[in-house]
């Protein structure tokens, strides 16, 4: 399947994971998309995947995340733009394309609670999938909304690896135990 990550770049490369990125996406027939969330200081989740640290905002050129977990959502609202477009809440993305199906990547602990909140009130367990680089994170939002039988999971990138390793004849023999132990919950 084709899944346009952040948004894409079809309405510009700088306004990844704005509404406008993904509304370009639909119109181009995309039906899964990748995002990212952390959470504002009032637990908002929002659409964003922000810079881990100095950098890597150098490189990208995005606010880091630690300086928007200490926003409030309206205080985001007002002072940040991505491309000179406003970050979307998680919410407010998933409402406005309600035909779409998403990969959310929480990129810190602080979004887990308000993720798993986001996924029952709005009754997602069956159009998102949660996976982070962090299984760990991936393993507590699944707790939180009642268990991997609920809602589909990701593999982290040890997962990912394992899974692409197996696709080689050669590489298969030796990743095959460790994909075993790994995937033993599978959703």
């Amino acid at each position: 399947i084709a899944v346009v990550h952040r948004g894409g770049d079809a309405a510009g490369a700088e306004k990844e994971n704005s509404l406008l990125a993904f509304q370009s996406a639909r119109q181009a027939g995309y039906v899964y998309g990748e995002t990212d969330s952390i959470a504002t200081s009032d637990q908002v989740p929002l659409a964003f995947h922000g810079s881990q640290d100095e950098k890597d905002a150098k490189l990208s050129g995005l606010p880091l995340r630690a300086a928007i977990q200490e926003m409030s959502y309206a205080e985001v609202r007002a002072k940040i733009r991505i491309g000179g477009e406003p970050i979307p809440t998680l919410e407010e993305l998933l409402l406005t394309f309600p035909e779409m199906r998403f990969f959310v990547d929480p990129k810190t602990a602080e979004v887990v609670a308000p993720l798993a909140r986001l996924i029952l009130k709005l009754h997602l367990e069956g159009r998102v999938s949660v996976g982070a680089f962090s299984y760990a994170r991936t393993l507590a939002v699944a707790e939180l909304v009642g268990g991997q039988k609920r809602l589909c999971t990701c593999y982290a990138k040890l997962g990912s690896a394992a899974m692409l390793s197996l696709s080689s004849p050669l590489t298969a023999p030796l990743a095959l135990p460790f994909c075993f132990f790994l995937f033993r919950r599978p959703c």
